[in-house]
């Protein structure tokens, strides 16, 4: 009976102990919690960050956090505990508290097709997911051979993508290309910037495929492509009908090294032909490889209120033809043009038409900006430039505010300045408010 009675004791008391020490754990807990409570009202007194609004406790965060572009996303913040935002969420309770309740430090993101740490998809989705339902900028970045699961993660957030940018390289360049392209039937009703890039050309899929893409982006107001090539091939599911992108208004076809190393059918600025852009105001071409009947055409149906038109002049613009492009686009108020094949002696004189055109009163009425820039050595017709100057300073609906001619300079060639009586008359121009620059990128002669 007794050993009875000692048994239940025993039981009893291992009991009580197992008791006691809960008790204990949960007044450690609490001592934990005043502990913290103290040291952050510490911290608000000697912590000046702790004692502002946490508007401008954000908006200090946000300062820290690298700038990037659509055009140079290569700032973009990725996950890396060394860089903002993720450091932030280290350093103290107050810090993470901060960066956690500031959406628009993870509205931004780069993933990387190169070999990922464990969870790195994971860490991602968290990273999206603080986001909240602001608009989101992606970038995919690295070797072609994007996991599935990577596009899978863009899925899941592509209601809320705003920018897309594709910067894509083959793992081995001496490998056959790969064409890449995002999943069909993908909707994106919120994006307004989509751009694809690569450090190599290569093929980005089918031309159907993109042009898709594009259909399948209401919003789109950018599309910027460089070093890209678009396959176009039997059977490719492309509209009968140019397709028509009523928003965008930006355009960057490039690069200009981008020749046709892939093919007969592989150009950038072959896109144009499947396109109707009746929004666009900014156009750039870097290689112009399609017919001049078919930029016309383009520029026919869509008639764009187009007011700024870069180009590297590749191929020889007669007269005849740049006075067709300057009645197709009236609205122009920026023109930059430049040569930059070094290795053809002729190469500057593809602006004289151009010149000839700027000195007709009635093409290119609105034009405010003129810019020209060759590497080629070349002697300027000073009289004409002076003749031409001083018409657009007067005789046109808009007066030119600024013309540039950036020349070339070498060990053994400088550019020629202008007579003493030009120099005189240019003055009086830039008195009376012309912005004129003749001479190299870091030198003007006048």
């Amino acid at each position: 009976m007794s050993q009875a009675s000692s048994l239940t004791e025993l039981q009893q008391h291992i009991e009580d102990l197992a008791a006691a020490i809960e008790a204990q754990k949960a007044a450690l807990q609490d001592l934990v919690s005043q502990h913290k409570e103290a040291q952050n009202r510490l911290n608000f007194f000697v912590d000046p960050m702790a004692r502002l609004p946490l508007e401008i406790q954000s908006h200090i965060f946000l300062c820290v956090e690298p700038k990037s572009s659509y055009r140079d996303p290569r700032n973009t913040p990725h996950p890396n505990s060394n860089l903002p935002p993720v450091v932030f969420l280290s350093v103290c309770r107050l810090w993470r508290d901060i960066a956690l309740s500031t959406p628009k430090l993870w509205n931004k993101l780069e993933l990387n097709g190169l070999p990922r740490p464990p969870n790195y998809l994971k860490f991602c989705n968290m990273w999206l997911d603080r986001a909240r339902t602001l608009p989101l900028s992606v970038s995919l970045r690295g070797s072609l051979d994007l996991q599935q699961s990577v596009l899978d993660l863009v899925g899941q957030y592509v209601d809320q993508l705003e920018n897309l940018t594709l910067d894509l390289t083959p793992h081995n360049l001496d490998t056959p290309n790969i064409p890449f392209t995002l999943d069909q039937g993908m909707q994106f009703p919120c994006l307004k910037r989509l751009s694809l890039q690569s450090s190599e050309p290569f093929s980005f899929g089918s031309m159907g495929q993109w042009l898709g893409v594009l259909a399948a982006a209401p919003l789109l107001s950018t599309l910027d492509l460089d070093d890209v090539f678009f396959d176009v091939e039997d059977g490719d599911e492309i509209p009968s009908a140019p397709l028509i992108v009523a928003s965008l208004d930006t355009l960057y076809l490039g690069s200009p090294f981008a020749y046709d190393v892939l093919g007969e059918h592989s150009s950038t600025a072959r896109i144009l032909r499947y396109l109707t852009l009746p929004a666009l105001k900014s156009l750039t071409i870097s290689s112009f490889n399609i017919s001049y009947d078919e930029f016309f055409a383009f520029l026919s149906r869509s008639s764009p209120p187009l007011e700024s038109f870069q180009m590297i002049v590749q191929d020889n613009w007669t007269l005849h033809v740049i006075a067709r492009f300057a009645r197709l686009v009236p609205t122009l108020v920026t023109l930059e043009l430049s040569a930059m094949d070094f290795r053809i002696a002729e190469e500057a004189h593809r602006f004289l038409p151009f010149f000839e055109v700027l000195g007709t009163s009635d093409l290119l009425p609105h034009l405010r900006k003129f810019t020209l820039s060759t590497d080629t050595p070349w002697t300027v017709d000073y009289g004409m430039l002076r003749r031409i100057l001083t018409m657009r300073a007067t005789g046109c609906p808009a007066r030119l505010e600024c013309f540039e001619l950036c020349l070339p300079v070498y060990n053994n060639y400088t550019p020629n300045p202008p007579p003493i009586e030009v120099e005189g008359a240019l003055r009086r121009l830039i008195q009376e408010g012309m912005k004129i620059h003749i001479g190299s990128h870091a030198q003007n002669m006048l």
